[in-house]
């Protein structure tokens, strides 16, 4: 298979700001899963969610087999979110997922089998570090980036991710768990972190 080109031009994960009827959307949190060809679907939810959704929302998703083939989440003030992902079900049951549920529910402890990175890059951004993420496409790929991310004491303010021809690439704007501009303690920690994803067989 040939390799991708693990360095497109790109404009960034920044986002726009929230429009004023977005932000009116979320005193409750809501989930819309609108059925598309085949096994594709859209998922969007908004609202406030608690800390560790994102781990805990990707990982279950990949426990059920599905997977995320694009799409973006951010922060919108406090712990309110609005996220939309284009999905692929394959063969699982959409109206027996709570995805809700997931995302503000306890860890599961399954295990996941660990997808190999092909390349990543790291650099500071204001207050921010931005993460870029190249691998071929595979369930729980999302999953795993996110776990060592959270695994170093950071977590996303905002996260894209694309798939296309088979390659994956995921870019995420991330700050400390107090939502403070990460140290270079935390860069180095997240690159090894990765390192041992790159390596991974």
């Amino acid at each position: 298979m040939e390799e991708p080109d693990l360095h497109p031009e790109r404009e960034g994960v920044h986002l726009e700001e929230p429009e004023p009827a977005e932000l009116a959307l979320l005193g409750a949190s809501h989930c819309q899963l609108e059925r598309r060809e085949e096994s594709r679907a859209l998922l969007r939810i908004g609202g406030r969610l608690p800390r560790g959704w994102s781990v805990r929302l990707t990982r279950g998703l990949a426990r059920r087999g599905v997977s995320l083939h694009s799409g973006y989440a951010r922060r919108l003030e406090g712990d309110a979110w609005l996220l939309e992902f284009d999905v692929d079900l394959g063969h699982a049951d959409a109206s027996s997922i709570d995805f809700l549920g997931i995302a503000r529910g306890k860890d599961e402890s399954a295990l996941l089998s660990e997808p190999r990175i092909l390349d990543f890059s790291l650099e500071a951004e204001g207050e921010a570090l931005h993460l870029e993420v190249h691998a071929w496409d595979a369930v729980g790929l999302l999953a795993a980036v996110l776990e060592r991310v959270w695994g170093v004491g950071l977590r996303p303010d905002e996260l894209i991710i694309e798939t296309e021809g088979g390659c994956a690439f995921h870019s995420l704007v991330l700050k400390d768990r107090h939502r403070a501009a990460p140290t270079a303690a935390h860069a180095r920690l997240l690159a090894r972190a990765l390192e041992r994803l790159q390596s991974a067989s």
